[in-house]
């Protein structure tokens, strides 16, 4: 079968994935009834307070920036702040404190990927996984008593009563427009947003077209949840730092420079925007399947590339970066030269901050 034949046949598949589609969203319709109606349950966690930050898609929309985000800001309120993650793709089972107030105690493919992020980047914070999530945030509360607990990925985890929902869209995907599983990336229907108290629309580019967008956007929530806050934000990189952690460079140290780029996150297309904003050469791009581990296979990879191409830097995401940090291969990856990640962070658009860090500390 030719190339060409290859990419047709991809394309059209998902239209004979239509009954599939339907099943899932049925399921996924009858389980939020049952949420609704109580026939299934939604345990409240006392002595604390829960904000979920999730998404209805699957992919990339920018949830774990945006917990960092929140930890850091209920932090300078003087709050007591916790992470509990499901740990996707860990090696191990059931609860495990990662991190607590001064001690690290696992990193790595014990927790995951972003569990690692947060243990790094939020030295103030405890960190915890658990595939039971209700299991994880009474653990957390009988042995840390945290004031607020953070938990990540968790729009569709309705076992814990939250006093906070937000969900982060993606600006480049519009929900309206997409379907369920398998046929499209929705995890749920878009109606489903009506459980939101926040939306967080990320991602968002400055283009001539950025106004009627949001407006787009927000006339399709509204039309679901009338009044619900959205909230606009966008990626801004921050740093290159070497993946020896011994040195960091400034974002236009990569002007005109050829990149070899790896990127194993949900939205890669993103990334290399970014890069390309700072006004990178990238030549070559090795995509990887979000949250794939760094084997022997992909190390054999990249160090062959690295000697076909001869790149002035080699560049990867933060999250890949913690993904072979604690992986065997760290020392093979710590002997190219000028190998860096880009580090990004959230920032929000006019007063949008300041107005959501005004909606959580009403409920927190």
């Amino acid at each position: 079968m030719q190339f060409c034949n290859v990419k047709f046949f991809i394309k059209y598949l998902r239209y004979f994935l239509f009954p599939i589609s339907a099943v899932y969203y049925a399921v996924a319709g009858l389980r939020n009834v049952f949420y609704d109606i109580r026939i299934l349950k939604s345990h409240r966690i006392s002595k604390t307070k829960v904000i979920a930050v999730g998404n209805i898609s699957v992919g990339g929309t920018g949830k774990t920036p945006l917990v960092q985000h929140l930890a850091k800001f209920l932090h300078s309120q003087g709050k007591k702040v916790a992470t509990l993650s499901r740990g996707y793709k860990r090696t191990t089972k059931g609860y495990i404190l990662a991190k607590d107030y001064q001690r690290i105690y696992e990193v790595g493919d014990t927790i995951g990927d972003e569990p690692t992020q947060y243990v790094h980047n939020l030295p103030f914070a405890a960190v915890a996984v658990a595939e039971k999530r209700v299991v994880g945030a009474n653990e957390l509360v009988k042995s840390l008593s945290p004031d607020v607990i953070l938990l990540d990925d968790a729009f569709q985890h309705r076992a814990i009563e939250r006093d906070v929902n937000i969900v982060v869209l993606d600006y480049h995907s519009p929900p309206w427009q997409d379907f369920v599983l398998p046929v499209g990336n929705l995890r749920e229907p878009f109606v489903s947003i009506e459980r939101a108290d926040i939306v967080v629309l990320n991602k968002v580019k400055y283009e001539n077209t950025v106004q009627k967008k949001i407006a787009d956007f927000t006339r399709y929530i509204h039309a679901i949840k009338p009044n619900l806050p959205v909230f606009i934000s966008s990626y801004q990189p921050k740093s290159l730092i070497s993946i020896s952690e011994e040195r960091e460079i400034s974002l236009d140290s990569i002007y005109r420079k050829r990149i070899f780029a790896i990127c194993g996150i949900g939205n890669p297309d993103y990334f290399i925007t970014q890069l390309e904003l700072l006004g990178a050469d990238i030549p070559t791009i090795l995509t990887l399947k979000d949250h794939r581990s760094f084997d022997e296979e992909i190390i054999k990879t990249i160090q062959n590339e690295v000697k076909a191409l001869n790149p002035d830097y080699v560049i990867c995401t933060e999250k890949d970066f913690y993904r072979f940090r604690y992986a065997s291969a760290y020392q093979h990856l710590r002997e190219i030269n000028n190998f860096y990640y880009l580090m990004v962070e959230l920032v929000f658009w006019g007063q949008d901050g300041d107005y959501l860090q005004a909606k959580i500390m009403e409920k927190v």
